[in-house]
């Protein structure tokens, strides 16, 4: 059966399932705005329509076409439409423009941007940019362009304000013109334009943005900020993302259907050409990366970085109000309701504790844990090998029963990825048995520093019970695994340890320890859940972080100091306390 015919069909049976089992109603009108003409970069969206998936929410979508010095942000601004296909780079201009642009939504998640040069004008890398002249498309290519030459010049510590940017009118008249060095192009259009006029890869340096880790975010969705404070409208939008994911899903795994779907509602495009577009669109999706129209927090961060936001006195990404993204629609999106916390809260978190300082104390929490082993093989009079792996037992083995009971990203666990710790378990064995040999004194380590012990071990207790609540929130686990796993990191090793030496387990005989674990991850989720109800959410988690240690290390000294003890079930037959 043709191609043509089959696709046919298929639009048909897909109208006629829609008209039975959607309940007639008037359908809510919503308009968007394109970039650019119909074509297969926009496939997704013609898609979702032509199989009736915006009908099947209730939805009436109006698609207008962009073209050649249109802002589809200003169609925003404007009333002309409520949600625009556009680069984030439009985005954060037009929030300087005093219009309140938010991305609902990230339907591209690679960069399709490059710069294309004339090799033969002496441009075989960027330190050959100085003095050119650069032909890009006006509006976000340019916003990107520029940005990294101005990161060129502070990464190479030289001036690139020699280079000229030209706007360009068409990519192959600008590529014959003899004063222009280089033109922009996108991987799925421009950059084919010129490979079938005769453009031979070994006569041009190709700059792809997406290599060169300057990946610019195109092609999201976005709306007026203003209107998300309308429910009404919220609610159309969360249809209107949620069949138009639904219709990019379906481009991406029959992209001939789709092509074929967006010829036939526009004869006048070339059947091949846009078969090849669309091959070329779909890895820009890249939902392996990211799931499908979910906006990643950390693209969003090089972005902001790339585009000059971060340094500069006139953006502030924390505050609320200046934010140009929201993760709103997207946890509306049925798959995504069940979320504990936003990806940004989640990224934060992760952002915050891989720094020095918490890492740093990560270690100190090691060496304490590995300490109070390495006393055990000394009391038992153990040999190197059962020193070493009683020393190893509650420095590491907490973490690693952790990661295993977790799997997925904490395999292979941590220890194995690591090096620091495994080092950090053969300088206590190597000490500890050195001075052993030369003291030869008998009393034990615990004994003798008993203070400081406890100071550090405290120290290591708050540091593993946050990091085992930050596993299971970025694990993506229920609730009740946060504290679950912030007392098996803190006491699983100690636990093992007492096995292991035939001793019953302390905290089993009314030893308050893993209880203030529990109780430290349990505060640390609280606070994480208010995070995004305030303005700088990076911060919050760091005093939330802190709040979290401080109230581990205070109660568990206060514990110890006063010798409380947890109550303990009582047998009918018990006469005293063993």
């Amino acid at each position: 059966m043709p191609v043509a015919t089959r696709s046919l069909l298929t639009v048909l049976v897909s109208l006629l399932l829609t008209t039975v089992a959607v309940q007639i109603r008037a359908a809510d009108t919503l308009t968007l705005q394109l970039r650019w003409t119909p074509q297969a970069q926009f496939m997704g969206y013609y898609v979702a329509d032509t199989l009736g998936l915006y009908a099947a929410e209730g939805l009436e979508i109006d698609i207008r076409p962009g073209g050649s010095g249109h802002k589809p942000w200003e169609a925003l601004r404007d009333g002309d439409a409520d949600v625009a296909v556009e680069w984030l780079g439009a985005a954060l201009s037009a929030r300087e423009a005093m219009f309140p642009a938010v991305n609902v939504a990230q339907v591209f998640q690679r960069s399709s941007l490059m710069l294309i040069c004339h090799r033969d004008h002496g441009i075989t890398e960027s330190a050959d940019l100085r003095g050119k002249t650069l032909s890009v498309w006006p509006g976000s290519s340019e916003d990107a362009v520029a940005r990294w030459i101005e990161n060129l010049e502070r990464e190479r510590g030289r001036t690139m304000s020699s280079v000229s940017l030209v706007s360009q009118k068409a990519v192959l008249e600008s590529w014959g013109d003899p004063g222009i060095d280089c033109v922009s192009a996108t991987s799925y259009n421009e950059y084919w334009e010129l490979l079938d006029n005769g453009l031979a890869l070994a006569e041009a340096t190709l700059f792809r943005f997406e290599d060169l880790n300057r990946a610019v975010l195109e092609d999201g969705l976005y709306v007026d900020q203003r209107r998300l404070s309308d429910p009404e409208f919220v609610d159309r939008l969360t249809r209107f993302t949620r069949a138009s994911l639904a219709g990019w899903a379906y481009a991406a795994t029959r992209p001939v259907e789709a092509v074929e779907i967006l010829v036939q509602r526009f004869p006048e495009l070339d059947r091949p050409q846009q078969l090849r577009m669309a091959k070329e669109i779909i890895p820009l999706l890249d939902r392996a990366r990211s799931p499908l129209g979910r906006l990643d927090v950390e693209a969003l961060d090089n972005n902001v970085a790339l585009l000059g936001y971060q340094e500069s006195n006139r953006w502030t990404l924390g505050r609320e109000n200046d934010k140009a993204w929201t993760h709103a629609v997207w946890r509306m999106l049925d798959e995504q309701e069940n979320s504990p916390l936003s990806d940004e809260v989640l990224y934060r978190l992760e952002q915050v504790l891989a720094g020095n300082a918490f890492y740093l104390l990560d270690l100190i929490g090691t060496l304490a844990f590995g300490i109070a082993g390495f006393a055990r093989a000394v009391e038992r009079r153990y040999d190197l090998w059962g020193a070493l792996i009683l020393t190893a037992l509650p420095a590491v083995g907490g973490g690693t029963l952790r990661d295993v009971i977790v799997g997925g990203d904490r395999h292979p666990p941590f220890v194995f990825t690591d090096p620091t710790y495994i080092y950090i378990v053969l300088g206590i064995v190597f000490v500890g048995s050195l001075l052993n040999v030369i003291r030869r004194d008998q009393t034990s380590l615990a004994t003798r520093f008993s203070g400081l012990l406890l100071i550090i071990d405290t120290i290591g207790l708050a540091a593993f019970c946050i990091i085992g609540a930050k596993v299971a929130l970025l694990a993506d686990l229920d609730w009740f695994w946060i504290p679950c796993l912030a007392a098996i990191t803190c006491a699983g090793g100690g636990i093992m340890l007492d096995i292991v030496t035939g001793r019953e387990p302390r905290t089993f005989r009314g030893v308050i320890y893993e209880e203030i674990a529990i109780i430290g991850g349990l505060f640390l989720m609280a606070m994480l859940y208010l995070a995004d109800y305030v303005g700088n959410i990076e911060r919050f988690i760091e005093v939330s972080i802190a709040l979290t240690f401080l109230l581990v290390f205070t109660t568990r000294i206060v514990i110890v100091r006063r010798n409380w003890r947890a109550p303990r079930l009582i047998y009918q037959t018990d006469t005293q306390d063993p």
